[in-house]
């Protein structure tokens, strides 16, 4: 479970505007060997002067998943499609 804290943190952080609407959408998918986690949501780009967010919980979590999985049987990615920022992070089961 800890390695989906820091997805939830950053759609909650990054992902929500005091004045425009804000959408934040969790996915578990569940297959016979693979379970995949998707985050999306609206995606507010941070100006040069907003100084919150350092990265260290994205780093954190790819720390973590190199040591639980050293030969690299997991894929973490992000993008941004249409003003929405999508995590995906797929690991073994």
């Amino acid at each position: 479970p800890l390695l989906y804290i820091p997805l939830v943190e950053n759609s909650l952080k990054h992902g929500v505007d005091p004045i425009k609407q804000s959408n934040i959408t969790l996915q578990f998918i569940n297959t016979a060997d693979t379970l995949t986690f998707i985050v999306q949501n609206s995606y507010f780009p941070k100006d040069s002067q907003d100084k919150s967010g350092s990265g260290i919980g994205l780093e954190n979590l790819n720390k973590r998943l190199e040591i639980l999985y050293p030969d690299k049987s997991y894929t973490f990615e992000q993008s941004i499609v249409d003003q929405t920022h999508i995590s995906k992070l797929s690991i073994p089961i």
